[in-house]
């Protein structure tokens, strides 16, 4: 097709799925968020657009506020067949015309790609921070410390608002999750703790398996708890379940400056590896000139 193919865009639909499938499982040009759920799961969440040609599907932009005012890129997908920057443009166009008005929308992204980390850059995204992927080897697991008054107990369906806003306390806007992604996370753990003290949550951790290992996926005590040795001793918790599960290599994302996770984790082993992911922010406040 050529760069001044006119193609329709519309809202996603329930109906569109295993076209959208299709482009997601075959295409060369497809982003993904690392997110609970799968990028088909927020059809029927706006906006999700997708643009077609002659009624054939052949790209996808989702990015729906979860938490509201935090717009994460689900999903982008161009099929080869079509010119990738142009496509994007027009459908970033239906993005920011969807949020205009609504000035305390960020719109973020965490690009693996260097061809959608450019079409970010092109279009008023700024560098904010990366993310580090770090990794425990199974080497040696550092001892349990004696925290006075701490308990460790199981994670159930009922602590998940109190989690909630536990989150909200300990995360910065960017990074925190709603209580249904809560709820999608929790339903996926292989392990989910939750540590108590003065009766009541202050520190949580979630944290998944597959066929690479395990993953630490969350991790958050509360700020007027931390010091005391509660996220240490929620690793070490994982780290002897792992074991006994024979789940040796453990994985664990966190930001470059976060200097009090990055300590934690190494001095619990964790080694940073050569992976790294730039995230990106566009603030619709500093572009409302539509």
């Amino acid at each position: 097709m050529t760069e001044k193919t006119i193609l329709s865009i519309r809202e996603a639909c329930v109906s569109d799925r295993q076209s959208l499938a299709n482009i997601i499982h075959f295409e060369v040009y497809v982003h993904r968020h690392l997110d609970w759920r799968q990028p088909l799961d927020w059809i029927n969440s706006y906006p999700f657009f997708i643009a077609s040609y002659e009624n054939k599907i052949l790209a996808a932009l989702a990015c729906p506020p979860d938490p509201a005012n935090i717009a994460w890129i689900r999903l982008l997908a161009i099929s080869s067949d079509l010119h990738i920057n142009n496509t994007w443009l027009e459908l970033w166009k239906k993005v920011k015309e969807y949020f205009n008005g609504e000035d305390q929308v960020i719109i973020a992204a965490i690009p693996r790609q260097g061809w959608f980390q450019s079409l970010l850059e092109g279009c008023g995204f700024k560098l904010t921070n990366h993310v580090v992927m770090m990794l425990w080897d199974g080497k040696k697991i550092p001892t349990e410390r004696y925290v006075p008054g701490l308990n460790m107990r199981p994670m159930n369906f009922d602590d998940l608002q109190t989690i909630e806003v536990l989150d909200e306390i300990t995360f910065d806007p960017i990074w925190r999750i709603s209580e249904s992604s809560l709820i999608y996370a929790y339903q996926q753990a292989a392990i989910a703790t939750v540590a108590e003290m003065d009766n009541e949550i202050v520190g949580y951790q979630i944290s998944t398996t597959s066929h690479h290992g395990g993953h630490l996926a969350r991790l958050a005590v509360h700020p007027k708890y931390r010091r005391l040795g509660i996220g240490f001793n929620l690793i070490h918790d994982i780290l002897v379940r792992f074991d006994k599960r024979g789940v040796f290599n453990i994985s664990v994302n966190t930001q470059m400056d976060n200097e009090i996770s990055l300590m934690l984790y190494e001095k619990m082993g964790f080694q940073k590896t050569n992976e790294m992911f730039p995230t990106y922010q566009f603030s619709m406040r500093s572009n409302q000139h539509l």
